[in-house]
């Protein structure tokens, strides 16, 4: 999806991105 939570969790952007 992308940066949606990227000020909550750093790691969702990277769980995110791929997805």
């Amino acid at each position: 999806m992308g940066r949606l939570w990227w000020p909550v969790d750093p790691l969702s952007i990277f769980f995110s991105d791929f997805t």
